[in-house]
């Protein structure tokens, strides 16, 4: 649903894309073998996970000493979760 958010709101986008899709796959078929001629479309394609992540959280990651963030104190062994959105 991201994808076709921004391609609607972003038709100049859409229009490279499509134009590069046209030059490097004329009869319409992609295959993974095209990835490496697609260089707009594997930019594209990392925005939209990067505006909207599949998954939400990071990787949890345990602290091994005590820590001060924005003048909060975080004790050792807190696990830590960011929220990626």
């Amino acid at each position: 649903m991201s994808f076709f958010l921004l391609m609607v709101v972003h038709p100049a986008i859409q229009l490279v894309a499509h134009e590069e899709l046209d030059r490097v796959c004329p009869n319409g078929l992609v295959t993974s073998a095209d990835r490496s001629n697609l260089p707009y479309i594997e930019s594209i394609i990392m925005e939209v996970c990067r505006y909207h992540p599949v998954a939400p959280f990071g990787v949890p990651h345990r602290l091994d000493e005590d820590d001060v963030f924005e003048g909060m104190r975080i004790p050792k062994r807190s696990v830590i979760l960011t929220n990626v959105w």
